[in-house]
């Protein structure tokens, strides 16, 4: 049970701590989309720079079809054999240096006769000018979209940020103002009890104990 102004001043807290932490949610939800926002035209525009080097659009089920035993022998065999030629190719690349995204955009992108074709027909010095070329496009493509995301976004977010951040140290503090009311309250009625305990003893010492012998009076 509370008492008077601490249980007043608990209620209060209670209530602030639940605008407060309403607030926080709504300033969440404005920084997260527009954290978004920003994600998006990042993306957007970094991609925009990024154009397909190979053009090609794979498919490992591509060259065979039907289903019976020859067709699904033929592919196993086909596949096989693309797979041990591309292992090749891949050590044989990365042995000449190239690797990083660079390496991953050839593997990924570009049919096998240009992986071939790369891992056999160019130098050392040229794979390393297209890696080197690669890294450059990306670095450059991820500023353009970080600072076109800044330039849209960027003032709201940070202000968002700095919102969302004074709610939080808002809600800390009323939290803890809760606690130390939480003690004092505990500490009243403690003291309250003890009062009690007291009075109840002193009201106690007051009264006669037992009770009074009557005695007989004589005629």
């Amino acid at each position: 049970m509370t008492f008077g102004p601490l249980a007043d001043t608990a209620r209060e807290l209670k209530k602030q701590l639940k605008e407060s932490e309403k607030a926080l949610e709504r300033e969440t939800a404005v920084r997260d989309a527009l954290a978004s926002k920003m994600e998006s035209v990042s993306s957007d525009v970094s991609d925009g720079i990024l154009s397909d080097l190979f053009g090609q659009s794979k498919s490992v089920w591509s060259e065979a079809s039907g289903d019976s035993f020859d067709a699904v022998m033929a592919r196993l065999a086909a596949d096989t054999a693309r797979g041990e030629a591309l292992n090749a190719n891949i050590a044989a690349l990365a042995g000449k240096g190239l690797d990083g995204d660079a390496l991953a955009a050839l593997l990924s992108g570009a049919s096998d006769s240009t992986i071939a074709a790369w891992t056999t027909g160019l130098t050392e010095a040229q794979l390393a000018a297209f890696e080197a070329a690669f890294d450059r496009r990306g670095a450059v493509a991820m500023a353009a979209g970080s600072r076109a995301a800044d330039a849209s976004f960027g003032d709201d977010k940070r202000a968002a940020d700095a919102r969302t951040r004074r709610l939080e140290v808002r809600l800390e503090r009323i939290e803890k103002a809760i606690d130390r009311a939480k003690d004092s309250n505990r500490n009243e009625q403690a003291a309250n009890r003890q009062e009690q305990r007291k009075g109840a003893g002193r009201a106690a010492g007051g009264k006669p104990r037992g009770k009074v012998p009557k005695f007989a009076v004589g005629r």
